[in-house]
């Protein structure tokens, strides 16, 4: 592979999903931890600047998948040993309280030098085989933290906790990559939770299945690519010392585009990566007026725009130190997010769609426990406001399959009680 100077891969990503091949989990989950392991080795050294507030190449990730199918924590392992070689990296315990998580960002604390001064961070990057030793979604205060976090501006944070005290931050920086199961994310998401701040900020990428069936990883494909992952740790190194703002770039570019009738054609952009954006920000905001935007859905479509940013630098810092963002790390970062989507919104509607389900089933019981003689159609007279006849038939269906209800004949017609 062409070497540059300073470099020995022409694009980080693509090398660490090469690197990552050898394995059974899905190419999703070791993206979006190459995604993650350099946004470690970057840290808040780099950023675009809006004038009022900043973006900065941070992510917030969840492999979500059934236990021992898809190696999630052994893919996340992967990124966060060649982290370890990096010169500067802090990370952040796996399980901690949100008071141990600040004491851990004001150890990671330090200055970086930056246009003749001194500029301070805290960043820290945590790489977490179970989402439940580090996230409590019943604790208001840690998940304001975290959602705070996401944003990584360049302020003082300042926050009072009832033992040490107030615990003032510089410029603190989060970046994770957790690994989880369906189960525990119905078990602890809450549809409030889904439709609230700290949701609309993750990426939650699902993995069904195996990539593919590998007895023996490392030994069966020719061994371990130790000296790949030497290039791999030095590259991060080289990353990690590049320094300030990212521009957008205003130079004329063109992009090969798909029509509706699957034609290839060539559009032109004059004013290059920063008309691209502007167009495709147009379109995000029209696309939110729509009904088609559930509640659910609608918070991460309000955060998309900073999700692309947020990518595209890493996909750029990948490739160059020019500190550039071209249009196409841009169409790169949209075509990830688009393939995601699909992963986020199944993994937030199952649990919206299940509490649903359980609140129905409540609702059914809640009026057959008063003990009068209740028909389907005196249910559902009662439910009609708030709940459909399908969801009332779910709702009947699955009480009667759990043996929680039951049928029985009076006068020629048919009631509704709950089983003794």
């Amino acid at each position: 592979m062409e070497s540059k100077p300073g470099r020995r891969f022409t694009n980080w990503i693509e090398s660490y999903l090469e690197y990552t091949d050898d394995t059974e989990a899905p190419g999703n989950f070791h993206l979006w931890t190459a995604l993650v392991t350099l946004a470690g080795a970057v840290q808040r050294k780099v950023w675009i600047d809006l004038g009022h507030f900043q973006w900065v190449p941070n992510l917030y990730v969840m492999l979500v998948g059934e236990p021992g199918i898809v190696t999630k924590s052994t893919s996340i392992r992967i990124g966060s040993n060649l982290l370890r070689g990096v010169k500067g990296y802090t990370r952040g315990p796996d399980s901690v309280t949100w008071q141990a998580l600040l004491d851990s960002f004001s150890e990671a604390m330090h200055s970086f030098k930056f246009d003749g001064g001194e500029l301070v961070q805290a960043p820290l990057t945590l790489f977490v085989a179970e989402m439940g030793n580090f996230l409590d979604p019943s604790n208001r205060e840690s998940m304001d933290l975290l959602t705070d976090m996401w944003d990584g501006q360049a302020t003082t944070f300042t926050r009072r906790t009832r033992g040490s005290g107030e615990s003032t931050l510089q410029s603190p920086w989060l970046n994770f990559i957790a690994c989880t199961t369906p189960t525990w994310i119905q078990n602890n998401f809450s549809s409030d939770l889904v439709g609230g701040g700290f949701a609309s900020r993750l990426i939650v990428v699902y993995g069904e299945k195996k990539k593919r069936l590998i007895a023996y990883p490392g030994i069966s494909s020719g061994g371990l690519k130790s000296e790949m992952e030497a290039a791999l740790i030095s590259d991060l190194q080289h990353i990690a010392r590049l320094v300030g703002p990212m521009t957008i770039s205003r130079e004329p570019e063109s992009l090969v585009l798909r029509n509706s009738d699957g034609v290839e054609e060539e559009k032109h952009y004059p004013g290059g990566a920063l008309q691209w954006g502007e167009e495709w920000y147009a379109q995000l905001q029209a696309g939110l007026g729509k009904e088609i935007i559930s509640r659910r859905a609608s918070g991460y479509y309000a955060r998309k725009q900073t999700h692309l940013h947020k990518i595209a630098m890493l996909i750029a810092l990948s490739q160059r130190d020019d500190l550039i963002l071209k249009l196409e790390d841009l169409k790169a970062a949209n075509d990830v997010l688009v393939y995601v989507e699909r992963d986020i919104m199944r993994v937030l509607s199952n649990v919206t769609n299940r509490q649903l389900a359980a609140k129905n089933m409540m609702e059914v019981m809640a009026l057959l426990k008063s003990g009068q003689k209740i028909t389907e159609g005196d249910l559902y007279s009662h439910l009609w406001s708030f709940m459909s006849k399908k969801d009332l038939d779910d709702a009947l269906s699955n009480l009667q399959a759990a043996k929680k209800i039951q049928t029985y004949a009076m006068g020629g017609k048919a009631y509704l009680r709950l089983t003794k």
